[in-house]
């Protein structure tokens, strides 16, 4: 039973200081296990010169050497299937691969107790996204063997809600059905989320009239960092929008915004402390960063142990945790924005670091452009720069485009400190390289710079 009428469990309004301790306990735990029982942990280990003994105190986690997904595919090429991260052959219950977007797929194996915290940190999150018991809750994704739609769906279960899959399910179907059922709530992508949104509209159905949704759980996608996205889905979907964070290789979900938090401009997402640890890492020297600044996530899961993930380098770019309050209730340590990117969405153009996500934020803020759009990465003269390709709606006349140009350059130089180009181009051209209406992440930034 849920210990609040906005919390899940207890555990999430502890002080700080019984919660550090519940995490020292279990990272020692943790750290021991995989040492005695993955042959790919204790040969890390021993090559670092570090033991179990060595960890006495939170801190001391930076003794350890960090894990990246190269190391995983290495030594699951050397020994299929899963490498010898594997900690046991029993007991394995669930198979996961992870989307393969920036490189190989990589295989994981649960355990019957490493899904069960699986589930039970979704009903949490969710729970905490304003999901309740009797609730019709639609996972719209294709069930691919991937931990984020299986997790949702179990998770629902799990608080006393009704999971309504709808895998095979093109948008018109699940549009309908999303209405016709009375579904208040769902998980999707931001993109999807607004692509809905606008198959609805050429359905000629009234979401402001027919909706029941209240929740909307979004994955896989920038939302908190990106306010401008958030309010065009709050405004088409009339019902809060929250972040909700995981990975195969540490489970999860790791983070989630509360409901409450949802009426932030830039919500905070509360991090499951006793289910995780996190650090915030230098990308370049992995050295371990302090408040106020922003780096790469690295997340050690306390309690996955069949496929253990210690230090994981997880390559997204958040904030450091901080401890502020919430109106919830909870104690946990918070991220400002969530996820904000993708270390490798970083663009270092004239010594400034712009993400794609905050030019996202820009474009989608001005209601003439479609929300589709392309970075193209050029070379002129010496420098390196940035041309925004953009796409005007239909409905705007070709003598407005230049003045369009002209709001979305002073808008970047505003809030990034350099100059773009930006192009126009006619309405389909970007959003036609997408599926589903939604652009390729491949097709959204374009180096050209190598060609020149």
């Amino acid at each position: 039973m849920p210990f609040t009428k906005s919390v899940w469990s207890k555990v999430e309004t502890l002080p700080r200081e019984r919660i550090e301790e519940i995490q020292l306990i279990r990272l020692q735990r943790m750290v021991k296990f995989a040492y005695d029982h993955s042959p790919f942990y204790r040969r890390l280990y021993e090559e670092a010169g570090v033991t179990p003994m060595d960890i006495h105190e939170l801190k001391d986690i930076s003794k350890l050497p960090t894990v990246d997904k190269t190391m995983v595919d290495a030594v699951q090429r050397e020994n299929p299937i899963f490498g010898d991260l594997l900690t046991t052959s029993r007991d394995l219950v669930k198979f996961w691969t992870t989307t393969g977007t920036t490189g190989p797929s990589r295989l994981w194996a649960y355990t019957r107790e490493d899904w069960e915290n699986v589930s039970y940190l979704y009903a949490r999150g969710l729970y905490g996204a304003g999901v309740r018991p009797g609730d019709r809750f639609m996972i719209c994704a294709n069930y691919p063997p991937a931990l984020g739609p299986w997790g949702c769906g179990y998770g629902i279960e799990y608080l006393g809600a009704l999971p309504i899959p709808s895998g095979g399910w093109d948008t018109k179907k699940r549009v309908q059905n999303l209405l016709d059922w009375g579904v208040t709530g769902f998980r999707a992508t931001p993109s999807y989320t607004l692509h809905m949104a606008d198959v609805a509209e050429e359905m000629g159905l009234n979401l402001k009239e027919r909706s029941q949704v209240r929740v909307i759980a979004s994955v896989g996608e920038p939302l908190a960092a990106v306010p401008a996205t958030k309010r065009l889905i709050e405004e088409k979907w009339q019902a809060n929008v929250s972040d909700m964070v995981g990975m195969t290789e540490v489970g999860g979900p790791v983070m989630f915004v509360c409901q409450e938090a949802t009426r932030e401009e830039m919500p905070a997402a509360h991090l499951n402390e006793d289910y995780f640890l996190i650090e915030v890492l230098n990308p370049e020297t992995g050295e371990v960063l302090g408040p106020g600044q922003e780096g790469e996530l690295c997340i050690t899961s306390l309690l996955l142990y069949g496929m253990p993930g210690i230090r994981y380098r997880t390559k997204d770019v958040v904030r450091v945790p901080e401890v502020d309050f919430c109106p919830c209730g909870r104690t946990t340590m918070r991220i400002r924005g969530a996820i904000k990117g993708r270390t490798s969405d970083m663009l270092v153009v004239k010594g400034i670091n712009v993400y794609t996500s905050t030019l996202e934020n820009l474009v989608r803020a001005l209601p003439n452009l479609n929300r589709e759009f392309q970075v193209v990465l050029r070379t002129r003269g010496r420098f390196d720069e940035i041309v925004l390709r953009v796409e005007p709606m239909p409905h705007i006349a070709q003598e407005a485009y230049p003045n369009l140009a002209r709001t979305l350059v002073d808008k970047v130089k505003s809030a990034v400190g350099i100059t773009v180009a930006v192009e126009t181009v006619p309405p389909g051209t970007i959003s036609g390289l997408g599926e589903q209406g939604v652009i390729l992440k491949s097709k959204r930034v374009i180096d050209e710079r190598e060609k020149q």
